[in-house]
């Protein structure tokens, strides 16, 4: 309060015609009872939607760009679901379809270079045991179709390989 006249809160009055009144009010005056008092004018300025258009455009054909340059090393779930986001105009489904592609680029990189580093222990394949054999030749089926598999099967895959690499005896 001021000298017990004016009132602590604040009232605003927002027109239909987007005016927005703020003001503190007094609790003690006759009459108006506005002591202070000032008028903005609300508006929107929206972004000129040919632009977004445009951009989202341009946005969709780095994606698509992105799938026709490293089509053989993305799996197909990750490369139809990208896709499918390109279709639609949600500009969030889009950049996370894009992040996915990378992380899927990723990941397939990642499988490769596990699959390689299992190649260089395949002459102790003959003295690992039953259950490492196994899972030795579950990994080379997998990653023989590895384009069906999700990222999250591809770096599940991965830890396989790596776990295979922790148990194979090499003498």
């Amino acid at each position: 309060e001021y000298a017990g006249i004016v009132e602590k809160s604040v009232k605003t009055v927002l027109t239909k015609e987007g005016n927005l009144d703020l003001g503190v009010c007094a609790k003690k005056m006759e009459g108006n009872s506005w002591v202070v008092w000032y008028s903005f004018q609300v508006a929107y300025n929206a972004i000129d939607e040919s632009v977004m258009e445009e951009e989202l455009e341009c946005f969709k054909d780095e994606v698509l760009d992105y799938i026709d340059s490293n089509e053989d090393n993305l799996t197909t779930p990750v490369m139809n679901a990208a896709l499918k986001a390109t279709d639609g105009n949600d500009l969030a489904a889009i950049a996370e379809a894009y992040d996915n592609l990378q992380e899927n680029f990723a990941a397939v990189a990642a499988l490769q270079k596990a699959g390689e580093d299992l190649m260089g222990v395949e002459a102790y394949y003959e003295t690992a045991s039953a259950s490492v054999q196994k899972a030795y030749d579950a990994f080379f089926e997998k990653l023989d179709s590895f384009e069906k598999l999700t990222t999250e099967q591809v770096n599940a895959l991965i830890q396989d390989a790596k776990d295979i690499m922790e148990v194979i005896r090499i003498p």
